[in-house]
């Protein structure tokens, strides 16, 4: 399962069944027929569905490489301790 964040918001692409606009506002329809309200224009949550970063302004930007950046450390620091473990 993919999720996207958008805004403060974690969505499964997947569950989304209708993509609306209303003057500047992107309204979610979900599967369970729970609606999910967006303060960004259509194109930006279709952007951000897509997988693009275009849709983040540039402390989001920052916010996410920091993330990425910290959780590559994390992964490597777990592979060094496995390999430590593998040779012992």
């Amino acid at each position: 399962m993919k999720l996207v964040k958008i805004e403060n918001k974690w969505i499964n692409p997947d569950a989304i069944e209708v993509i609306d606009k209303l003057d500047g506002i992107t309204v979610l329809v979900m599967r369970s027929n729970n609606t999910i309200t967006i303060q960004q224009p259509i194109e930006k949550v279709l952007q951000a569905i897509e997988g693009s970063q275009e849709h983040l302004d540039d402390k989001q930007y920052l916010q996410l490489k920091s993330e990425i950046d910290e959780a590559k450390g994390y992964i490597a620091s777990l592979q060094t301790a496995i390999n430590s473990f593998k040779s012992n």
